[in-house]
Parts: structure tokens; sequence; C-alpha cells
């Protein structure tokens, strides 16, 4: 018993069906031929037989050159693949990096924004006690020793609403 090939035997059928077509389409075009009112025409159309011997399905042999372009053209397709994969997974690694320095960048600016107002009350508070130490070793201000009380003084009544005299002249200074 021969081995069954599903793809040749649908190929064999295929064949076996077009042979029983073509001889169809033949006695058909023989039959319209006689047919026909022009059956006297010199030209005569011979029905084309089929001049393969072995019926079948065979493969096309390539050259050797269209098989070492196809190789090339197959080489340089898996190189493109691979250099497409290698682009993407590095797209991913450098936006993955770009987040991280996108997030250390806003710390390091609030850290700067931080460390400005920290070092402004430092600068306020150290100009502070510089005064304060310079003037306890200048002796400048002294501290009262005892505090006296004192009745309040009565005053004469004052005027305050004084009319300054006409001939007084008024001068502009620079």
């Amino acid at each position: 018993m021969k081995p069954s090939f599903n793809k040749l035997n649908k190929l064999n059928k295929f064949n076996k069906i077009n042979k029983i077509n073509t001889q169809e389409k033949d006695k058909k075009e023989n039959s319209n031929i006689k047919n026909s009112k022009n059956s006297t025409s010199p030209i005569k159309t011979q029905p084309e037989t089929n001049t393969q011997i072995i019926s079948g399905y065979f493969l096309n042999e390539k050259s050797y050159k269209e098989m070492i372009i196809q190789r090339v053209n197959n080489f340089l397709y898996g190189i493109l693949g691979f250099l497409v994969l290698f682009c993407l997974v590095s797209y991913y690694f450098v936006s993955c990096k770009e987040v991280q320095l996108n997030q250390i960048s806003r710390e390091t600016l609030e850290l700067n924004y931080e460390n400005d107002e920290l070092q402004n009350k430092v600068d306020s508070l150290q100009s502070y006690y510089n005064i304060d130490k310079a003037v306890s070793k200048a002796n400048i201000l002294e501290r009262a020793k005892q505090v006296v009380e004192v009745d309040a003084v009565k005053t004469p009544s004052v005027n305050f609403n004084k009319k300054p005299s006409k001939d007084s002249s008024l001068i502009v200074n620079y």
C-alpha cells in the first residue's frame, strides 16, 4: 500500500478534476467549431494537448543565485527584527530611567527650596546673635541695677496749635 500524503493527494485530485474539465472544454470547442457557419475557414484550431508526461505536484527548482539572495534576505530580516526588538527594550529602559530622574529632580528642587528657607532663618538669627554679642562685648548698653518709681509730674497746659507768623519765609533746601 502506498503512503498517502494529504498535500499530494489533494493536488492529484485537483489535477484529475482539471484534466476532466479541460477535456470537456475541448469537446465543447470542437463541437462549436463544427457547428459554426465559418467552418470553411482555412484556420483550424487544434486543441492543445498536455505535453507533460508525468502528472503531479513538483517543486520548481531555484537557481543558485536565487537561493543565495533568499538566504541573504532572510539573514537581513533576522537582523532587522533583532534591532527592532533591541530598540523597543532600550526605549523601555530609557523611559523608566527618565521617570526616575524626574522624580529625583523634583525631590532635589524641594530640598533646595527648604534649604534656602532654613538658610535665611539661620542668617537672620546669626545676625541678631552677632549684634547681641558685639553689644555685650563693648558694654555700650549698661543695664539698670535698680528701678526707681516716680510719681507723675504736673505740667502746665501747652497749646500745640501755634500759628506760623506771616513774616517767616519758606526756604527750600536740597
